[in-house]
């Protein structure tokens, strides 16, 4: 996924990818990666979903987290189907600087 923070986007406006239907878990490890460059990040959540409501974020970052690649991996839990949402908000208008991009792999 990649966001561009540049015109015609606007403070607070919000990207998400959701997975497809996944079956319970008692401890998948979601394996991620993403890169979080520039003064004007943003805040990125990953939530598990459960009959279309969110919930709390089960893993959080923002700000700038430099130029390289981060690695995070997450365990998921849940004791019925569910899908992973992973969702980007953008902080304000300034720049360009905004990329986040996530490669995705699920053990």
């Amino acid at each position: 996924m990649y966001i561009e923070a540049s015109r015609p986007r606007t403070s607070g406006q919000k990207a998400r990818f959701v997975s497809p239907n996944l079956p319970s878990s008692s401890g998948e490890c979601l394996t991620f990666y993403y890169n979080m460059n520039g003064r004007t990040m943003g805040t990125l959540n990953v939530y598990t979903q459960t009959s279309g409501s969110l919930g709390s974020p089960v893993w959080t970052k923002s700000g700038n987290q430099g130029s390289k690649w981060q690695v995070a991996q997450v365990t998921l839990i849940s004791s019925s189907q569910f899908q992973v949402c992973k969702q980007k908000k953008k902080r304000n208008c300034m720049g360009n600087k905004m990329r986040e991009t996530r490669k995705v792999k699920m053990n």
